[in-house]
């Protein structure tokens, strides 16, 4: 259930850069992509708040898709903030649309953070202008403000929301108590940092699939000269190791185990972290 509850998460996102996109220009909306397929919604202004409310089914059905899966696979439906982790009762309906909802925020936050990160890093080098474009548009009136505030927002997006929310939840019993205010900002510091533990699979993959369509030719979508570049920023302070071996190059393997090794270790130090600020 939790690959169905990622799945569910997924749809939405995309629902939402829909609803962004739609009635744009072409180039906005990414050539190669799946939203570039889309017709503009110029002439039916009403179709664009379709993907929201196709969005707002998705929330509200999943509670009911969920209460039914927790009861034949005896499942319990969590949350997985990095460090910390939340846990729903599958009997009670407003617990599962919370979860829901929170589900989905905190998805949306991470991808905010991939988003930002990807623009800082095509703004290093030259990229195809329309996926620059398209991953602005995802972040709305965020996409319009400078690199230096969008690359911390979605940081301090997610402290905000562990502090405005642990006071419910833990009325709903879903924490175990809510913390003195100096401890309180700690756990919001320790989940906000918490929403940059994704991105070991964003840096990994982009290097992964770089290293594969070096050997593999995929046909000259822009998406594939996207993640070529974008690869090669990443793995451009080791061009000075050695493993170069005729065509052989190792370095996007290198790469991807330093970053692995370096965010999993990162991962570990704000899970003990959290651990002792709930003892």
């Amino acid at each position: 259930m939790a690959i169905v509850d990622l799945l569910l998460n997924l749809i939405g996102l995309v629902l939402l850069l829909a609803w962004r996109t739609a009635g744009r220009p072409a180039a906005v909306r990414g050539a190669g992509t799946l939203l570039s397929n889309l017709k503009p919604a110029e002439s039916r202004p009403t179709k664009r708040w379709g993907y929201l409310v196709a969005l707002g089914a998705v929330l509200l059905a999943r509670p009911v898709l969920y209460s039914v899966a927790a009861v034949g696979l005896n499942w319990t439906p969590m949350i997985g903030l990095g460090s910390a982790a939340l846990a729903f009762r599958a009997d009670d309906p407003g617990r599962l649309l919370l979860h829901s909802l929170l589900s989905f925020g905190w998805a949306w936050l991470i991808a905010q953070a991939w988003a930002t990160v990807l623009i800082a890093l095509s703004a290093l080098e030259r990229e195809p202008e329309g996926w620059s474009k398209l991953l602005r548009e995802f972040l709305g009136w965020l996409g319009r403000t400078p690199i230096w505030f969008q690359l911390p927002f979605p940081l301090l997006a997610a402290g905000i929301m562990w502090a405005v929310l642990t006071l419910p939840l833990a009325s709903l019993g879903i924490l175990p108590r809510v913390p003195a205010l100096p401890e309180l900002a700690a756990q919001a510091a320790v989940v906000g940092a918490s929403v940059w533990l994704s991105l070991k699979w964003l840096l990994a993959g982009i290097l992964l699939l770089r290293l594969i369509n070096t050997y593999i030719y995929f046909g000259n979508a822009p998406v594939w000269d996207f993640i070529h570049r974008t690869g090669g920023i990443l793995i451009r302070p080791l061009f000075w190791l050695p493993v170069r071996f005729g065509k052989l190059d190792f370095t996007p393997l290198i790469a991807t185990a330093a970053i692995w090794g370096i965010w999993t270790a990162f991962e570990l130090g704000l899970a003990r972290a959290f651990a002792r600020l709930n003892l």
